[in-house]
């Protein structure tokens, strides 16, 4: 009986049908072991089959074995791909589908997303044993599951997480993003601390490409502040700042994040001898007036970020100096219920705006010599840091913006992306309608 018939008779009744429906897993297999598979029949078997997997106990290892015989790719992704609908329909174990793929599948990264949907708790063993013998691939496929599996079931695998940052290129560059982007370093055990320690060693020794120590030294900072770690990587964030370098923006976020209230007065005087010289070239004195304006908006939570420009904005030291007014009743009711948690925190407030207020006069001594200057640039950079320190306004840019003067090209770009067709029409109405105007003006003055 062919395969077309056996399944009509099937869909009525498949219990009289059940040695026909074993013959065809005989065939199937029989298929697989010639020389030159006939692989169109092949695939219309596997169809069938799957259509009745759970009429016969043992069609999970006959389609777990079909994989390892398959000659050609084509026919090997076919199915893998029905052992993947096996797996869905809990025929095949969850283990057994990730042990195939690592097995069998040269690019195994390829399957992440797919067995995100199977992947279960309990498969944390076989992840690890491949995490730690497989070859390049492996490692990176496991190592995503390491990370996957510790952020959905809660999983202690903090060792396995931080030595990805010491494993081959590839798994490393996948360390930094997850640890940058996605991981939550409060979850980290103090023991994790000697990871931090190590990461520093390898930075100080430069060992790597440029590319890899930006990604170190922004890892080093959230072990940094999570542990409390006293050695900094930035003096050497401060050194390899290049105005011709794609990473300066990582760089100033890096000696931003990484500075603390100990040692800040130290490195803004550093920023100022090392960028903010009138010596020095127009863009590295933006630099250093953008991270001085960076690690006064870190310590100063009473800055707001606004869309505003510089530009616009008046330097007026008591523009926003206002001072609330009390009844004198209300102040007694207020310090009747005052308890012990908000006088502590009343005091530490205190001592932040002193704190702040001193950061402040520090800055702006230094950059006081840039007041005034005509290249627009430094002029725009002089006033995002004025506004932020006295209105307390941050106008959103990033650190390493520098304000330069448009090209016509840039400008009909900016144009083109910021109006519609109607909205261009209408401007262009208007300015026929104004150039009218100021003809007749000129009409009348030449009559008298």
């Amino acid at each position: 009986m062919d395969i077309a018939t056996l399944s009509i008779n099937m869909d009525k009744d498949p219990s009289p049908y059940i040695n026909e429906f074993r013959k065809q897993i005989s065939s199937f297999e029989h298929l697989l072991n010639l020389n030159k598979q006939p692989e169109k029949l092949i695939r219309q078997t596997m169809d069938f089959l799957l259509r009745y997997s759970n009429l016969d106990s043992s069609i999970p290892s006959v389609f777990l074995e079909s994989v390892r015989k398959s000659k050609t790719m084509k026919l090997k992704n076919a199915l893998i791909a029905a052992n993947l609908t096996l797996t869905y329909k809990k025929l095949i174990k969850s283990r057994d589908f990730i042990k195939l793929v690592l097995d069998e599948v040269t690019d195994c990264p390829k399957f992440i997303y797919k067995i995100k949907t199977i992947i279960q708790e309990s498969d944390q063993d076989i992840i690890l044993e491949y995490y730690n013998t497989g070859n390049e691939k492996q490692k990176l496929f496991c190592y995503f599951f390491i990370c996957f599996l510790s952020s959905k079931y809660k999983l202690n695998l903090d060792k396995f997480i931080c030595t990805g940052l010491f494993d081959n290129p590839k798994v490393r560059k996948y360390c930094y993003t997850y640890f940058l982007e996605t991981m939550d370093m409060s979850l980290l055990s103090e023991d994790c601390k000697k990871y931090g320690d190590k990461l520093y060693k390898e930075i100080v020794g430069r060992k790597d490409e440029r590319e890899f120590l930006v990604y170190k030294m922004k890892v080093f900072v959230l072990f940094r502040t999570r542990f409390n770690i006293k050695n900094s990587v930035m003096p050497l964030a401060l050194s390899m700042i290049d105005p011709e370098k794609p990473d300066v923006k990582d760089l100033m976020n890096v000696i931003v994040d990484s500075v603390n209230k100990e040692e800040v007065m130290n490195v803004v005087k550093i920023i100022s001898e090392t960028f903010c010289s009138p010596f020095k070239d127009d863009d590295m004195i933006c630099y250093g007036l953008g991270l001085m304006r960076g690690i006064y908006i870190k310590f100063d939570k009473k800055v707001i970020s606004s869309n505003f420009d510089d530009e616009d904005t008046i330097d007026d030291e008591d523009a926003f100096d206002d001072e609330d007014t009390f009844d004198d009743e209300d102040t007694i009711d207020d310090k009747n219920t005052i308890d012990d948690e908000d006088t502590i925190k009343c005091k530490s407030n205190d001592e932040n705006n002193l704190f702040c207020e001193t950061l402040k006069e520090c800055i702006l001594n230094y950059v006081e010599c840039f007041k005034g200057l005509k290249n627009k640039s430094i002029a725009y950079a002089y006033r995002s840091v004025i506004n932020v320190l006295k209105n307390k306004k941050n106008n959103g840019k990033e650190l390493a913006y520098i304000h330069k003067k448009l090209s016509k090209e840039e400008k009909r770009e900016m144009y083109a992306k910021k109006y519609t067709k109607e909205e261009r029409k209408e401007l262009f109405t208007r300015k026929s309608k104004r150039k009218f105007k100021l003809s007749k003006k000129r009409i009348r003055k030449n009559k008298k």
